[in-house]
């Protein structure tokens, strides 16, 4: 297993906020525009039965406030952590029910931030992989287990400024479209990701988190600036099948 040196701050502030939520929450102060802010604020609400949530606030009401800048910024009661790029969902304490959530709220923080993961958070990925959970190096390609690489592009074709000029760069490279990107030989994927890489316009980490055979990106990209939908997902993760499946269909896809 790889070892990841991670800094006191979010350990010791997960520690704070396990006990925090034993004992009870009542008010929680959250950024309403932020993916991360809002799975972490959701998370320990359901966790701890909060009375109160304030979005967008930031004051000394609240027993548990999260705010982001050049240094992210926890509040448990009198405690503050600054936790400088780490995401606050990284900190929740983990579930079995609560892990898409989690996945989600990492991934989200790492995309809209254009940033590589830090050690607290490839540690807390690498912890809960297994059982159906990965997390490894991927292509550029939403959804590539599941889906053969015409269909795949489709879905990933907003990372890219112009979709079918990467599909006819594939096709000269004697791609089989139909066939799924896990069936290519090394070689042939090596000169496929070469080429997402040179096409690709908008940010997503070389690393990413499935759950099961769900491409936690892609449920990133269905449920972003959709706050209902994303508030469903904190209460019920399995909530994710319905909105992926919502997505495609948005897309013409399905």
């Amino acid at each position: 297993m790889e070892k990841f040196l991670v800094s006191s701050a979010e350990r010791e502030a997960k520690e704070n906020l396990i006990a925090l939520i034993a004992k009870g929450v009542d008010r929680i102060c959250f950024q309403r525009d932020s993916t991360d802010s809002i799975i972490f604020a959701m998370n320990v609400a359901k966790e701890a039965k909060a009375i109160t949530i304030l979005s967008n606030n930031y004051d000394e009401r609240c027993e548990v406030s999260v705010k982001r800048g050049d240094s992210n910024v926890m509040k448990l009661r009198e405690r503050v952590f600054s936790l400088g790029k780490t995401s606050f969902s990284s900190i929740l304490p983990i579930t079995e029910s609560n892990t898409p959530t989690i996945l989600l709220g990492i991934t989200s923080s790492v995309i809209e931030e254009k940033r590589v993961p830090t050690a607290w958070e490839e540690s807390v990925m690498s912890s809960v992989a297994g059982n159906g959970i990965n997390y490894e190096k991927s292509p550029p390609l939403i959804s590539y287990r599941t889906m053969n690489i015409e269909t795949s592009l489709k879905l990933s074709s907003y990372l890219f400024k112009d979709a079918n000029k990467v599909k006819n760069r594939l096709i000269e490279e004697n791609v089989n479209l139909k066939q799924k990107y896990t069936e290519l030989t090394d070689e042939l994927t090596i000169r496929i990701d070469e080429i997402l890489r040179e096409e690709i316009t908008m940010y997503v980490p070389e690393k990413s988190a499935y759950y099961f055979d769900v491409d936690i990106r892609e449920v990133f990209f269905a449920i972003r600036n959709k706050f209902n939908a994303l508030l469903e997902f904190c209460w019920n993760p399995q909530y994710m099948y319905k909105v992926i499946a919502d997505y495609r269909r948005d897309i013409h896809l399905v």
